[in-house]
């Protein structure tokens, strides 16, 4: 049973990555989530997820999705794109932590949905204070509920705005929830200037994609020698999201915009696949 103020349909945008763990078996690396941009679908995450610090890509690199058959698959990404020509493409400003790839899925096997271009906010629009809910995988958490995923439900509060379209949610961030979609939590009331609204839901909306958490840092200093012995660090409850305007930006590149008739053939050319 799932609340009456979420559908079900958002939960079916999320992907798991993972990466191996170097016994065999594969670790929980973060979130991503499927987009509809133009009619063609593209996977958005961070792109920390994807680059390691040292910038070379991450090797074996899978996401998995649910099935329509109740089981889910793990797609390897690097052979997913090298098959149909596919690759990352990244924000032209190195700090905008961001990535998206076109990619083939065949609607009638993958267990999915996609958040359509419509449904993306412009961050000049975005209210602070208003009440958002994310979805993703933290610490490793709902991919043990064999054979089908399920990512977590949390929620917050957009606390600030920053000049760079980045803002803060407040909101417990822990590893694992980088790449998670933020929305807007519907409301059955809404207040315009000195009215309020009672019944009027608005719509949810992809505000942005989480990426970080801040974390409160004390020192313990020793009276004697006036040096820190000890650094204390944990979750200051405030998570930083890259802005769906950002992700836009990316998508309206060039570069991208020339091969996103070439992912919508290798679409059909899945899902032809499937069909005969």
């Amino acid at each position: 049973m799932i609340s009456k103020w979420l559908s079900e349909q958002y939960l079916k945008t999320i992907v798991l990555f993972e990466i191996p763990d170097g016994k065999g078996g594969f670790t929980s690396h973060g979130t991503g989530v499927l987009l509809n941009y133009k009619k063609v679908f593209v996977l958005a995450t961070c792109k920390h997820i994807v680059v390691r610090p040292d910038g070379k890509p991450y090797a074996g690199l899978h996401a998995t999705i649910n099935k329509t058959d109740g089981t889910a698959s793990r797609k390897n990404i690097e052979l997913l794109q090298k098959q149909f020509n596919l690759k990352w493409f990244f924000h032209k400003d190195n700090e905008v932590d961001l990535a998206i790839s076109p990619i083939a899925l065949d609607l009638s096997v993958e267990d999915i949905k996609l958040i359509s271009e419509e449904m993306f906010e412009d961050f000049a629009n975005m209210p602070l204070g208003d009440d958002v809910f994310f979805l993703g995988y933290p610490l490793g958490l709902g991919v043990n509920n064999v054979p089908r995923l399920s990512p977590l439900v949390r929620t917050g509060v957009v606390a600030l705005k920053n000049s760079d379209k980045t803002f803060l949610v407040d909101a417990n961030v822990y590893p694992g929830s980088s790449g998670s979609p933020v929305f807007y939590k519907p409301v059955l009331a809404e207040s315009e200037g000195t009215t309020t609204n009672i019944g009027k839901n608005r719509p949810v909306k992809l505000l942005g994609l989480v990426n970080s958490n801040l974390s409160a840092v004390e020192e313990a200093i020793s009276k004697k020698t006036g040096r820190t012995r000890t650094v204390f660090e944990e979750n200051a409850g405030l998570g930083t999201v890259q802005s769906a305007s950002l992700l836009v930006e990316i998508l309206e590149y060039p570069e991208v915009q020339a091969i996103l008739p070439k992912t919508e053939e290798a679409q059909k050319v899945e899902e032809k696949k499937t069909s005969s």
